[in-house]
């Protein structure tokens, strides 16, 4: 439930199963994460794209048939080209247009069908810093090795630190039902519980942690316009979603995405996908029919 931030009534256990000779725990130990942040990698994928890439520019339609697509934006011209990848996230892809999502012309029926095989899952995952280390008085001369905890509040499952970089920073993780209903509580309420679960893992009281808090980062994935939730699951019947929805429709509209990854996973899943839609693009382009 936590780390596929899946409703359990819903997730198809078959995605989510190792291959034959696979291991979960080893996929898990191979986990790592980008020092400086996520932003880097952005700001290195877009590092040649200079005017070419047109930011606040959210697509409203896409008018499409074989060969050709015209892509209508708020607040930029009308673009037109022969193929398009369309990288936005299944909860933005399955809302109709009147609820900001996008609308096609004419409906790609079997991309409708492909989703109907995903859910969205919500994640509330907050980041406290600390003016110091708020682990060391219970982690004694294992404070330099802390790096996972598991946490048995009401909300949030797990929290980790930023080992091997010593900096007194901890992230707070809840996936699934539970963080989708502490969202709707708001942003004073969620970094309330959180402060709460944490002092508690670390046999503090809430008010001590918020007496050394220099600051806490948490957004709202399920009410942004532009996700609408954290990241897609299969649902029960539902585990080759991701091929499906990764067929190119008519040569024309090519789908990118952690969703269309059969590999699961997140950032790293959505930069394989956008890797292999760029091959199905060229490919095209080239004369060669796609699948």
């Amino acid at each position: 439930e936590g780390f596929h931030a899946a409703d359990l009534e819903l997730l198809s256990a078959r995605s989510i199963a190792p291959e034959d000779d696979a291991s979960a725990t080893e996929d898990a130990r191979r986990v790592g994460r980008v020092d400086g942040g996520f932003g880097a990698v952005v700001a290195w994928l877009g590092r040649d794209l200079g005017a070419s890439l047109r930011l606040r520019s959210p697509v409203r339609a896409i008018r499409w048939r074989p060969g050709f697509v015209e892509v209508t934006t708020r607040g930029a011209p009308i673009l037109r080209a022969r193929t398009a990848i369309v990288t936005v996230p299944v909860g933005v892809l399955v809302r109709p247009a009147s609820a900001g999502g996008i609308r096609f012309e004419p409906e790609p029926a079997r991309v409708r069908a492909a989703l109907t095989g995903f859910a969205m899952g919500s994640v509330v995952r907050v980041t406290f810093a600390f003016a110091h280390d708020p682990w060391e008085r219970i982690a004694h001369g294992g404070a330099r090795r802390l790096s996972f905890v598991q946490l048995f509040g009401d909300s949030f499952q797990v929290a980790w630190t930023a080992y091997p970089r010593r900096a007194p920073l901890v992230v707070l993780w809840c996936g699934g039902p539970r963080a989708g209903a502490l969202a709707r509580d708001g942003r004073a309420a969620v970094l309330a519980t959180a402060r709460r679960e944490l002092a508690h893992a670390l046999r503090t009281s809430p008010t001590a942690l918020r007496s050394s808090l220099r600051g806490a980062w948490w957004h709202d994935w399920d009410r942004d316009p532009c996700a609408r939730g954290a990241y897609a699951y299969a649902r029960v019947g539902g585990e080759d979603a991701s091929r499906r929805l990764a067929r190119p429709e008519e040569d024309t509209l090519f789908f990118a995405g952690e969703a269309t990854d059969p590999e699961g996973g997140t950032v790293d899943a959505a930069l394989a996908s956008g890797w292999r839609a760029a091959r199905q693009v060229r490919s095209r382009l080239h004369g060669a029919r796609t699948r």
